[in-house]
């Protein structure tokens, strides 16, 4: 059956489930998502191939997370690479308390593959073996099924025989990475299911049996505009532009970036750390906007990631290393020289 099939269908929840997951969104969501930014950093957990970190809140993160979360809309984040788009999402489940679920999107994805996958080769070969071949023994749960009745894709990865993937909890955010690298119909093609909180199962069953209900969730969506998205979805999430501060402000934009790599790596000296900020915007003014990869925050931490490990708590070797290693991190736009003038005059090597 395929995605299209499936939207024929009635793809609506019943009524009570929308009212049970307005009722949860009210009575966990929200006053998490409405506290002001002046609190300490999001410490976060590794998870998966995700490290250990921290996140600096900003007000409109938080104000557009509680607006998501109270409507019951996707958050769009939008805003180009490096600049903590995807980081916002495991924030907001720690913060939530909720848990954190992510795929990360590629041309090769198709929605169907959020709901549910099909494994027809397998059930073709057990149909050869005279063996039961029901759709339903077949069909593994994906993310959204997850996220939207933990405890009916449970069942179903039961029945198939395959792993569960998610613990039955408060509530879920699940992180859409990257949208705008899949295919054009993509986007549109998740409207009734974001929108209706819920889809019909490929052998025609309602995703809520009679007494299951809706579980909270906050889908968070990220796009790093290299591909127009429709407008259509585009006005069905809630919007943040996650913009770093313009470059014709480099007190801002420096700001900006020491702000948070002093929360990452407070053991990396706060002089050297502003040096690391001049430099990376000196070299992104050379490599303007539309231009190649720009150099920002991204490249900022992955530098002083580098000197945390390298000479942990010596701003003297530090800065050694700063200067030496901030063009492999900062110039990245061939054929452009990674070679810069040491403080000494010689050319360095």
């Amino acid at each position: 059956t395929s995605w299209s099939a499936g939207r024929r269908r009635s793809a609506t929840p019943t009524a009570g489930a929308h009212a049970a997951a307005r009722a949860a969104r009210r009575r966990t969501g929200t006053p998490p998502c409405t506290a002001t930014a002046a609190a300490p950093a999001e410490k976060l957990d590794p998870i998966g191939s995700w490290p250990a970190t921290k996140h600096l809140w900003e007000q409109r993160e938080l104000d557009a997370l509680a607006l998501a979360v109270a409507s019951g809309r996707p958050l769009l984040i939008r805003g180009e690479p490096g600049t903590g788009k995807s980081q916002i999402a495991r924030a907001a489940a720690a913060r939530l308390k909720w848990e954190f679920q992510y795929e990360v999107i590629t041309a090769r994805h198709e929605a169907q593959d959020l709901l549910w996958r099909y494994d027809a080769v397998e059930r073709l070969a057990t149909a050869q073996k005279a063996a039961s071949s029901a759709m339903k023994d077949f069909v593994t749960p994906g993310r959204l099924w997850w996220a939207l009745n933990p405890t009916g894709a449970a069942r179903q990865a039961k029945h198939a025989k395959q792993p569960a993937t998610q613990t039955v909890s408060a509530g879920t955010v699940v992180l859409l990475d990257e949208i705008d690298k899949a295919d054009t119909d993509f986007p549109n093609s998740l409207l009734e299911v974001l929108a209706n909180r819920g889809f019909s199962l490929p052998w025609g069953e309602p995703l809520f049996g009679e007494k299951e209900q809706a579980a909270p969730v906050l889908v968070i969506i990220t796009s790093n505009e290299e591909r127009e998205l429709p407008s259509a979805f585009v006005r069905r999430c809630v919007c943040l532009h996650l913009l770093p501060p313009r470059d014709d402000d480099p007190s801002a934009f420096h700001k900006w970036l020491t702000d948070r790599g002093a929360v990452r790596y407070p053991d990396v000296g706060t002089a050297v750390q502003q040096l690391a900020a001049e430099q990376v915007q000196k070299d992104r003014k050379e490599c303007p906007e539309g231009t190649g990869a720009r150099p920002g925050l991204a490249e900022f931490l992955d530098l002083l990631h580098a000197l945390h490990d390298i000479a942990p708590n010596d701003a003297a070797a530090q800065g050694e290393w700063l200067e030496r290693l901030s063009p492999y991190a900062l110039i990245k736009q061939y054929p452009n020289p990674q070679e810069r003038t040491p403080k000494d005059g010689s050319p360095q090597s």
